[in-house]
């Protein structure tokens, strides 16, 4: 930026020689101001937004500033040493015009988010482009329209501003008829326009009908859905009446009854006091269905007939409706086990925990124990008569088979633990009738 400059000296022995030296500059300076958005350029060079301030070597310069929209502003210039130019230089907008009508009039209009008027309005100086234009207005739809903007053109927009909104209408099943506000407007699934404001709709499948009223409102809900399966009668009988019926946990009466149902499926519970309940899955189809469910009670009293090493007649009580229950054995009879025993009379009591299970035919399993005696007692000299009285263990199997509301047979297999003089252990099998008692 600076003449380069020689000079001679001469050094003298043992002399000091200053010297100095004053370059002379080659550079201006060049002080550039345009708008905040334009950029500028000196000889095809970018230099920033807005301004510009540097130095350059004398000569020749072309600037220009440039932004969108705009028609680039240029400018030569001649710098010289130690010049100062200011220069103040402008792109010029490049304007169109758009002209905006609607029906109905007084509308909005929203150009790219910045209110611009209501129609009819003229807008002068746009600058050229692409825009979005909005038209809005109370009580009616919005309206969105795409433009361009052309140097020195009329861009016109006359548009009627929508009336309402497109819905949709959806049903299960589809093919409903439906009408609106008492038009019949065809078959689901559809599309329509409404106006804004209250509908009633009524949709029609089968014997089934729905109608309801809706409200149409910008940004409001514009989907709707019906469900139409019909409701198909059902028909619930059980061999105890009175048992309650209970559809995903809730009641809907007792046997017998009649129930309307849509199309589908359903798992239902049949309970009542004193039997056990069941859960049955059904699927309701078109057609109306009877179905019967069988009940059994959930305790019995049994008169049986037990096999083993001797015989034995009894009663059988098995009661409570609850997983933990219990079985009361009663009985005489003889054994024929030993031979010391032979033609005695055995009597005995004993108490039995069962655990239940309630939903596999009221199967059970059960243990506990008791006392027994025998009357008279006689040692192996037959010599010695006594009473006899000890305890006894026992685990088994119960499976009640039901005939009837409760009535039916049962099979029954203990396993006694015998803990007399003698030890010994013993397989039994009854088989006997039960009848529902003693709740």
């Amino acid at each position: 930026m600076f003449q380069p400059q020689t000079l001679k000296v001469i050094i003298n022995d043992g002399a000091r020689t200053d010297i100095g030296f004053s370059m002379s500059p080659t550079f201006g300076t060049l002080n550039v101001m345009t708008d905040s958005d334009a950029e500028i350029f000196v000889n095809g060079t970018s230099k920033g937004l807005g301004k510009f301030n540097g130095r350059l070597v004398a000569g020749w310069y072309t600037v220009e500033t440039k932004c969108p929209k705009h028609q680039t502003a240029t400018k030569k210039i001649e710098l010289t040493i130690a010049s100062t130019i200011d220069v103040d230089l402008r792109p010029k907008p490049i304007y169109g015009t758009l002209k905006v009508q609607s029906v109905p009039f007084d509308a909005t209009v929203i150009i790219d988010g910045v209110e611009k008027g209501k129609t009819p309005c003229t807008i002068n100086e746009l600058l050229i482009g692409n825009y979005e234009v909005l038209l809005r207005k109370e009580a009616f739809g919005d309206l969105r329209k795409s433009i361009e903007i052309t140097e020195n053109q009329i861009t016109t927009i006359n548009e009627k501003l929508p009336t309402g909104v497109e819905i949709s209408i959806e049903s299960n099943p589809r093919g409903s008829q439906y009408s609106i506000d008492g038009t019949i407007k065809g078959k689901t699934p559809a599309r329509i326009l409404l106006a804004y404001g209250k509908h009633d709709i009524v949709l029609v499948n089968g014997t089934r009908v729905v109608r309801e009223s809706f409200n149409i409102e910008k940004d409001g809900k514009n989907s709707f859905f019906y469900d139409l399966k019909e409701e198909i009668p059902f028909t619930v009988n059980s061999n105890v009446d009175g048992t309650n019926i209970y559809i995903d946990g809730i009641h809907q009466g007792t046997t017998p009854t009649t129930l309307n149902l849509k199309q589908g499926t359903y798992r239902i519970l049949y309970d009542k006091p004193n039997f056990i309940a069941k859960r049955r899955n059904y699927t309701v189809t078109g057609q109306p269905q009877t179905v019967k469910v069988n009940l059994t009670s959930d305790g019995y009293v049994g008169i049986g007939y037990q096999w083993g090493p001797g015989i034995y007649a009894g009663v059988d009580f098995l009661g409570t409706k609850k997983t933990v229950g219990y079985i009361l054995t009663l009985g005489i009879g003889s054994r024929t086990d030993t031979v010391a025993y032979e033609g005695n009379t055995i009597y005995y009591a004993s108490f039995e925990l069962t655990a239940r299970f309630k939903y596999l035919y009221n199967f059970t399993i059960h243990g506990g124990g008791g006392i027994r005696g025998y009357t008279p007692y006689y040692d192996y000299n037959m010599t010695k008569p006594t009473d006899v009285l000890y305890f006894s263990g026992v685990f088994g199997a119960t499976m009640p088979i039901y005939l009837s509301k409760g009535f039916g047979i049962y099979i029954k297999g203990d396993y006694w633990l015998k803990t007399e003089l003698i030890q010994r252990s013993h397989l039994y099998f009854s088989v006997g009738f039960i009848w529902p008692g003693a709740r």
